[in-house]
């Protein structure tokens, strides 16, 4: 019979052989989306479980699983088949998500008995055209010869997209600044994203970029546009913060052809609406807001805009992780109420 003495010296070590919790592994994968269900997907040969809280995005936001489960083909596409084994007395599989085939970025924890996923991102297809715009009298907005319509959700135009899961947001300028395509002259650099037709030439897109053209919309004050903004992890209780944006000024260049600069006023918060996007709302956030001011330098090769840049390495003032930005001209004399941008999310990688 063992002692007490000899059972207390052994207890450590049958309690560290006994089996401990699984501990959640983070995980991410990028590939191929095979089948989708209510309750799963297969995104490059791993099957992935959608949670309860699992967000789904496409490029142009957030989506239900409704729209991600919708079997209703996009523009210019056919849907992937469901396998056939070629008996005839075998039931027809039910049609696939549109986005069968697509693209899919996942992420999330797998503990080695769920694999259950965060976020979910689905595209159609990973498709960019970058270069020379070219015009066709009476045709649609053209680069490099490849016709291009903006997917949407107006019956009766060329994109339309009734479902909603991919809209296209509007062209923009290399500022950020909405163009109107009919003013974007011959030759000028442009890019767009999206997917080529399978029956058709036609490039699907939902985002122009341009370099010229006319702004749709005129300002009576210098106003700002938010380009990217993202908050990464420094480490266990700092975040590191950076967003980038356009300006407009107002009034004639320079006559000596030197570039202009005005202040810009950045803020970085956090907040959730009762629906779960993200919106502004100083009174949610449990600390106080980063907040810099920055130069916005004009480009004498584009008067009239200019672009800034706001960076803090080191950012610990918060107790919720950043959501959100936004941005406005510091007001002057000369403009002494200038508005904040529209509010902008933070691209959150890593949390």
């Amino acid at each position: 019979m063992k002692s007490p003495r000899r059972i207390s010296l052994l207890l450590p070590a049958l309690l560290a052989g006994a089996a401990a919790p699984a501990l959640a592994v983070p995980f991410s994968v990028e590939g191929r989306l095979g089948r989708v269900n209510d309750n799963a997907l297969v995104c490059n040969q791993v099957r992935i479980q959608l949670g309860a809280n699992t967000v789904i995005t496409t490029p142009s936001g957030v989506i239900d699983k409704a729209r991600l489960l919708d079997t209703q083909p996009f523009p210019g596409r056919r849907n992937v088949e469901p396998p056939d084994d070629g008996n005839p007395d075998t039931p027809p599989l039910p049609p696939l998500s549109a986005f069968v085939g697509g693209t899919c970025i996942v992420s999330g924890d797998d503990n080695g008995t769920r694999r259950v996923a965060d976020t979910v991102f689905v595209e159609v297809s990973e498709n960019v055209l970058v270069g020379p715009v070219t015009i066709t009298p009476g045709g649609p907005f053209e680069i490099m010869g490849v016709p291009i319509v903006l997917l949407g959700t107006t019956p009766g135009t060329p994109g339309y997209e009734p479902g909603g899961r991919i809209v296209a947001s509007e062209p923009i300028n290399d500022f950020g600044y909405e163009v109107d395509l009919a003013t974007v002259p011959a030759g000028d650099e442009s890019s767009a994203e999206g997917y080529l037709g399978a029956q058709t030439d036609v490039f699907y897109a939902h985002a122009i970029q341009t370099t010229g053209g006319q702004a749709r919309a005129s300002a009576t004050a210098p106003d700002t546009r938010i380009l990217r903004g993202s908050v990464t992890r420094a480490n266990a209780t700092t975040v590191k913060l950076e967003v980038r944006g356009g300006c407009r000024f107002m009034g004639s260049p320079n006559v000596n052809g030197t570039a202009r600069t005005q202040r810009v006023n950045v803020q970085v918060d956090n907040g959730t609406s009762a629906t779960g996007e993200v919106v502004w709302t100083n009174a949610s956030a449990p600390a106080t807001p980063a907040a810099g001011n920055v130069t916005c330098t004009e480009d004498t090769a584009a008067p009239g805009y200019g672009l800034f840049r706001y960076q803090l390495d080191r950012y610990s003032g918060y107790r919720a992780v950043p959501t959100m930005t936004r941005a406005r001209v510091v007001p002057s004399s000369a403009y002494p109420s200038t508005a904040y941008s529209t509010d902008f999310v933070l691209d959150r990688a890593g949390f």
